[in-house]
């Protein structure tokens, strides 16, 4: 009889503890504010900072939580997210928040300044997403779509996964002397988000934006892939990049580190007319014009003193007792930096029935 009565008991806390337990978490849900987005601003040495939130104590409907947008103010990014409960009443949960979004002066200011933050609070996740804003990132947070605000969930989505940049990449770069950061730029055009733009870092600080041809071309020397459409003059077709393979390579000239640089580039192109197109003469003013363009990037990164695509540590990992005597000067050496590019074009034609 006891036997019977002890399973008995076994099955029904085997079915009612979940139940409990989701019953107080869900009750614990409405008293949190959960972070989906974080913006970052800087004027006047305070930190402004936009968080984007989901409210469940607050629904704007039967089923879905409200979307709050904070804007907050203090002397640095972790004092004004501390404000959180005092401003809402909940506690804020940061573990399920998707992108951080730095606006263009905080990124002048120095990233060393407030990314510690993002780095140490322990619900923190080192893969969420980071941005930077083309001017400030209130006013990313602030495009509404149907009169809704865009949500996080949109603004992480503007990159493919091979283009991001996650919180742990970036403290990396920072805290890493031989190479420098880089984020995807998100713009505001006519109303809409785009991310096409990518912004190159000296250490902690910002030195300059690429326009929409020049982040193709560091696409193509990162290997990414859907790099973008060139544009080819009298070519009746479109050329879409599709994927890129990079190899950096080290060698010498005149007792003088020479690294060379070998890219294969795969091409989809869509005939606009059939039969019309001289495919060798195609692949050759491709080549020309992405060659011209790669090495105009390169000469414009290097004498911004930038190390983006790691040259330093290809250097160092290949002859350390070299390195070691030039460290202290890398940087300055990079102007002068010597390089050959060869560029291998693959094209595959399009065909529709």
């Amino acid at each position: 009889m006891k036997k019977n009565f002890f399973i008995k008991l076994f099955i029904l806390l085997i079915i009612f503890v979940p139940f409990f337990f989701g019953f107080a978490e869900k009750k614990q849900l409405h008293e949190k504010l959960m972070i989906k987005g974080i913006g970052i601003d800087y004027k006047e040495n305070k930190y402004f900072v936009t968080v984007q939130a989901l409210d469940f104590k607050n629904p704007s409907g039967e089923k879905q939580p409200s979307i709050k947008v904070l804007k907050i103010d203090d002397d640095s990014v972790g004092q004004a997210l501390d404000k959180i409960p005092e401003l809402t009443g909940l506690k804020p949960l940061f573990s399920q928040n998707l992108i951080i979004i730095i606006g263009k002066n905080a990124a002048d200011a120095g990233l060393s300044n407030f990314m510690d933050f993002f780095i140490r609070y322990y619900e923190n996740r080192l893969n969420v997403k980071t941005r930077m804003a083309q001017n400030t990132a209130a006013e990313v947070f602030d495009v509404k779509f149907n009169d809704k605000p865009v949500t996080a969930e949109i603004l992480k989505s503007l990159t493919n996964e091979n283009s991001d940049v996650d919180v742990l990449e970036l403290n990396r770069d920072l805290t890493d002397k031989l190479s420098d950061p880089v984020l995807p730029v998100i713009s505001i055009d006519k109303e809409n988000v785009v991310c096409e733009q990518v912004a190159i870092f000296r250490d902690d600080k910002l030195v300059c934006i690429l326009d929409q041809n020049e982040t193709m071309s560091f696409k193509i020397l990162k290997s990414k892939s859907d790099v973008g459409v060139i544009k080819i003059e009298n070519a009746d077709a479109v050329c879409s990049i599709k994927k890129t393979e990079t190899k950096i390579s080290l060698h010498y000239s005149d007792q003088k580190p020479k690294f060379e640089i070998n890219s294969e580039i795969y091409v989809d192109i869509i005939e606009k007319n059939k039969g019309n197109i001289n495919k060798e003469e195609l692949k050759i003013k491709i080549e020309e014009k992405l060659s011209s363009n790669i090495k105009n990037l390169l000469i414009k990164i290097l004498n911004l003193e930038c190390d983006p695509f790691k040259f330093g540590k290809i250097l160092r990992n290949k002859h350390p007792i070299y390195f070691k005597e030039i460290e202290d000067n890398w940087k300055k050496m990079l102007p002068s930096l010597i390089f050959d590019l060869k560029l291998g074009i693959n094209l595959k034609f399009i065909k529709f029935y």
